[in-house]
C-alpha cells in the first residue's frame, strides 16, 4: 500500500451548491503469483460507501487520514495504510453484493454462506 500522495490537490468548481468532497483511490496487488481476487474484478468501478453499514465509519476515517496526511503527523502513513486495507474490503464487498445473481466465478459465491465457508475452509489449509 502507498498511502501517502505527493500532495493532497484540491479543485473548486461552481458556486453557492453544496460542498462534495470525491476521495480518489486505487489499489495495486505486487506479487509473482496472480491473484484471484483482482482477476476477477473490473480494472475499473464504483462503490457507493455511504449507503453501506459501515459508511459514517469510512467517511470518518478518510477525513481523518486526510487530515492527518496534510498535517505530516509522525505514522500517518501507517494509519492510511490499515484504513486503505479496511476501505478496499468494504469497497469489495459492496462490488460482490452488487454482482447479478447469474454472474459466474468463485466471487459469487463468497454471496451464499454455505459456499462462502468452504472456500475459506479450503483457502485456510489449501
Amino acid at each position: 500500500v502507498s498511502p501517502r500522495a505527493p500532495e493532497l490537490a484540491r479543485v473548486r468548481y461552481g458556486g453557492q451548491g453544496e460542498r462534495t468532497l470525491l476521495v480518489c483511490s486505487w489499489f495495486a496487488y505486487e506479487g509473482d503469483a496472480p491473484n484471484p481476487v483482482m482477476a476477477n474484478i473490473p480494472r475499473l468501478f464504483t462503490t457507493p460507501l455511504r449507503s453501506r453499514p459501515a459508511g459514517p465509519w469510512i467517511e470518518q476515517s478518510v477525513h481523518f487520514v486526510l487530515g492527518d496526511a496534510a498535517s505530516h503527523t509522525p505514522g500517518s502513513e501507517m494509519v492510511a495504510a490499515k484504513v486503505a486495507e479496511v476501505l478496499f474490503t468494504e469497497v469489495l464487498r459492496g462490488y460482490i453484493e452488487s454482482m447479478p445473481a447469474n454472474n459466474p466465478g468463485w466471487l459469487a459465491g463468497l454471496r451464499d454462506p454455505h459456499v462462502s465457508r468452504c472456500l475459506a475452509l479450503m483457502h485456510a489449509e489449501p
